[in-house]
């Protein structure tokens, strides 16, 4: 564990600022004055260069770069870039004083960003507050043998494979290039290597991370092992992870890419990616995710992207898709770095609104095809959105993806390897009209509800929500179980026993009371 010490000027500025703050809780504009004397305050602390007001570049930079429109339209009174994990103690301490004796009430509440491609409003920015914007903290170094990848969290993955795939290495990471590190990985972490090596969580040997107290700790299985297997799944409840120490492994040129269908595809698709999730002799170098899509530009399509973690073009494990003929096929043998950003090139917005919500079921045939006669049924609800975009993906999790949490330390998302093979669904609407936004909640989650309703009808439902593709009303931390719960509640209690992150950041997916 290290400490840094606050500057002794940028100490007593808050010190008097805390003063001011309690001050200006008697006018009329007591929130405005009281965040923009934080902003004074932490400008003061690491230095006015790397905090930005709005209507500066910097400032406009961070709030048009979010995946989802509505989180950056929301608007903090500044945002703070650090560049050091020493910046970013200093911050914690600093808001910690500044809100001292106000936890639950903060005067200076924040979020913290790492890529900001959640859907939810809110888990990567503030309104009326200040956000911490960790994306000139983006490293990728290896170590002297090439096992671990040191990568900063606010680092996207992209760049995490342009500096590992000229190695011929990978590490567990998110398939679109645009992604960022520290909320995939805290939230589990679903990649094409699954079956082989499990959740983006279970391949981290360490993480550096900012406690409430300002110090900064490497924790891993043998430093703090409670809390090195809580933040495998457990978000940003703890602290704010400054770098991910991760487990390589060797990854050159492989199979993947996307073959298109026309809709009237879907029912042989849907049995096709059944049989495929199901097998019992499940091939773990294999990963396919079928998307069902609607487009108002293309109408109904369906996708399906695979992954081969070998040189070989249309392995056999895939025969029952490519017996489908394709409207258009962009498979090929190539690299992670390319196909992830292919897949999403996302450095720059999409500039739409999105939405996401998400269940899990089991692999059976009938009820994956009841409920593409839901989606049929609730995606003309939606038609009035402009420039509509829906689709609903199922991803397996299958071959060894559950055994490997256990075998590396542990980790919180609650899900056993008797319960594989399990499929994550995912329904997800981008659109562009702000009058939409009611109409496409509702529905998302009318039919989300009728999905569940169906599964646990037949007795295929599992009550685990992914945390990364999960809508705001989902309870995600409970669906890790009662003992994770109060692993995570313990944990909590330990390292930040203010309920400092989870009090004056408002935003993620709270451990529960």
């Amino acid at each position: 564990m290290s400490e840094v010490p606050i500057t002794i000027a940028a100490f007593l500025l808050a010190a008097i600022l805390l003063q001011s703050l309690v001050l200006a809780q008697t006018t009329v504009n007591q929130s405005t004055q009281s965040i923009q004397l934080c902003c004074v305050a932490l400008s003061a602390a690491i230095g006015s260069s790397k905090v930005f007001s709005p209507n500066t570049a910097g400032y406009n930079a961070s709030a048009t770069s979010y995946f989802a429109q509505q989180e950056g339209e929301l608007a903090p009174y500044c945002y703070v870039k650090p560049t050091t994990s020493q910046d970013v103690s200093t911050l914690v301490r600093t808001l910690s004083l500044l809100n001292l004796g106000r936890f639950q009430s903060p005067v200076c509440p924040f979020a913290v960003r790492s890529g900001g491609h959640h859907t939810v409003v809110g888990i990567a920015n503030i309104h009326n507050g200040i956000t911490i914007d960790l994306g000139n903290i983006n490293q990728t170094t290896l170590n002297s043998n090439k096992s671990i990848a040191s990568v900063g969290a606010g680092a996207r993955w992209g760049s995490v494979y342009d500096t590992l795939v000229p190695e011929g290495l990978a590490v567990l990471g998110g398939r679109e290039s645009g992604i960022g590190v520290g909320g995939f990985t805290t939230g589990g972490g679903i990649s094409y290597f699954g079956a082989q090596y499990g959740f983006g969580c279970d391949l981290v040997s360490n993480f550096e991370i900012v406690l409430a107290d300002g110090s900064i700790n490497n924790v891993n299985a043998r430093q703090n092992p409670g809390l090195f297997t809580a933040l495998k799944g457990g978000s940003n409840n703890f602290g704010i992870v400054t770098r991910f120490d991760m487990k390589t492994f060797a990854l050159g040129q492989y199979f993947g890419g996307s073959n298109y269908y026309l809709g009237s595809e879907t029912p042989q698709l849907i049995d096709a990616f059944t049989a495929f999730t199901a097998n019992p002799n499940f091939d773990i170098k294999a990963a396919a995710f079928l998307s069902i899509l609607y487009t108002s530009q293309e109408g109904f399509l369906s996708l399906v992207t695979f992954s081969y973690a070998e040189a070989i073009s249309n392995p056999p494990v895939f025969a029952n898709f490519t017996a489908i003929p394709p409207i258009l096929s962009q498979t090929q043998i190539s690299t992670l770095d390319v196909f992830a950003e292919e897949l999403g090139g996302a450095n720059t917005p999409d500039n739409l609104r999105q939405t996401s919500i998400t269940a899990t079921v089991r692999p059976v045939a009938s009820l994956l095809q009841q409920i593409y006669v839901l989606w049929n049924e609730t995606v003309p609800l939606i038609f009035s959105a402009q420039n509509l975009v829906v689709s609903l993906t199922m991803q397996p999790i299958a071959g060894d993806f559950l055994k490997a949490g256990p075998l590396n330390g542990g980790n919180v998302l609650g899900l056993d390897p008797s319960e594989s093979p399990l499929v994550v669904l995912t329904f997800t609407i981008q659109y562009t009209s702000e009058s939409s936004d009611a109409l496409i909640e509702s529905t998302s989650r009318d039919l989300f509800q009728k999905i569940e309703a169906l599964a646990a009808k037949s007795g295929n439902l599992n009550a685990w929500f992914y945390l990364n593709y999960a809508d705001v009303m989902q309870d995600v931390i409970a669906s890790y179980g009662a003992a994770n719960v109060q692993k995570l509640k313990s944990t909590s209690a330990s390292v930040d026993p203010f309920g400092f992150f989870q009090t004056v950041q408002p935003g993620g997916f709270k451990v529960p009371k």
